[in-house]
């Protein structure tokens, strides 16, 4: 009888999310205050949990992070984040949201929470790939 072949570990990527929030011409954006990418701006958002929908961990995520309350809106793309020494993997799904209602605020792993008019995005520290993305989408020139 064969030998059964040794369990082999697999990783898998994981499911980020991200808002596209834009009022009047300004993007809500978090300073990042865990890795990756401490300290850089970026979108709010977060990584989708077990048995969770994608609108609950999302509205969540933007809760936690800014203190409002968002409506999801349609898919504004997919993105993927692939660390060059493999420490992490990510397939980030990007969702159109407008504000119900809430307090801006920063928590969770949010340092800093602001609205940035999106003429002045490109002069920010952002997560590697975010401004040419915003540029792709046609919101900001980068």
């Amino acid at each position: 009888m064969p030998e059964p072949k040794a369990f082999r570990a697999t990783r898998s990527p994981l499911i980020g999310l991200s808002a596209l929030v834009i009022s009047d011409e300004e993007i809500l954006m978090i300073r990042r205050g865990l890795p990756p990418y401490v300290g850089a701006w970026s979108l709010p958002g977060g990584k989708l949990n077990w048995g969770e929908t994608v609108h609950d961990a999302l509205s969540r995520e933007v809760l936690e992070e800014t203190g409002l309350s968002v409506r999801l809106g349609s898919l504004a793309g997919v993105v993927e984040s692939i660390d060059p020494d493999g420490s992490f993997h990510y397939v980030i799904l990007d969702y159109f949201a407008e504000v119900l209602g809430g307090d801006l605020r920063a928590g969770d792993d949010a340092t800093e929470v602001q609205w940035v008019s999106l003429n002045r995005v490109a002069e920010l520290e952002t997560t590697p790939g975010l401004i040419s993305y915003l540029d792709d989408l046609g919101l900001i020139y980068g």
